[in-house]
Parts: C-alpha cells; structure tokens; sequence
C-alpha cells in the first residue's frame, strides 16, 4: 500500500503498478506468512493452503506453563479440539483467519469470552450452550479474533 502510494505520488503509471508494486507487496506478505507458520510452541498452530486438526490433552490455563494457544488458517483450515483439556486459570487463545477457516471446539463447562474488534468480512459463528457466571471470571477463556474474509466457529461441546 505504502509503495503504491509512493509510486502514484510521483506520476508513475498504472502499469508500473500492476507489474511491480503488486507482486512484490504479494511476496512479501507471502514470506511473512512462511516464517509465521513455523511452530516452535507446542501450543502454536498455523496452517497454510492445508486443512488439518489438532488436539490437546494438557492442563491450559494461566496457573501452567500454557496460558496462550495461537491457532492460524491462511487460506487453509484449521480444527482444533481442546475438550480433553483441564483448564487452570485465565486462557487466551489468539485465532487468526486470512481467508481461512478455524474450527474450535471448547468444553461446555468453560466460560468463553469473545472478542471480534479485529475482524473484517469474517464470518463467526458461535453455537452450543454459554457456560458461564461472574465466579468464574478467574477462570476463563479470552477468544481474540483477527480475520480477513475468513470464518471462525466456536463449538462448545
């Protein structure tokens, strides 16, 4: 966008535009997505122009070494199922979805907060029963959203 702008400012022609400015803007945003994807964390999912599934069995929470869970779908799908999880503590859990699709599937009981400011044309379904009373604020799951014409759904199983 930065380089677009810069090329318009100074007179350069639409073709210029087209044929450099865009692929390069491409490639980056490409590369950046590359070196996201490499999972050091054993918490850290990503998925790229790929659809696969994923689940945990450990205690999660911010009374363990697990307090953050970071689930990515890049044109791609991603089914992660936390049920056979304990949850200690306050979780968050950051999903982003480019023109992905991310399936989570939480337990029934856990209280789950969503928060979408960072969606754009994302579509965000949310369907079972929502657990939940104000005793529970010290154990609960934050659910922060990035999406870009994408799709994120919460199941509560």
């Amino acid at each position: 966008m930065a380089l677009g702008g810069l090329a318009a400012a100074h007179d350069n022609s639409t073709r210029t535009l087209a044929d450099l400015v865009a692929p390069a803007a491409l490639i980056l945003v490409g590369l950046a997505l590359l070196l996201s994807s490499r999972e050091t964390d054993s918490h850290q999912w990503t998925r790229v122009l790929a659809t696969g599934r994923v689940r945990t069995t450990h205690t999660l929470g911010c009374r363990t070494d697990h307090s953050q869970v970071v689930l990515r779908a890049i044109a791609g799908e991603l089914r992660a199922d936390l049920t056979g999880s304990v949850l200690d503590g306050s979780l968050t859990v950051q999903v982003t979805a480019v023109a992905g699709h991310v399936h989570l599937t939480v337990p029934r009981d856990w209280p789950v907060t969503v928060r979408t400011a960072g969606t754009v044309l994302t579509r965000i379904s949310d369907t079972g029963p929502h657990a939940g009373t104000d005793a529970d604020a010290a154990r609960e799951v934050g659910l922060h959203l990035l999406g870009l014409v994408g799709a994120v759904s919460l199941v509560r199983a």
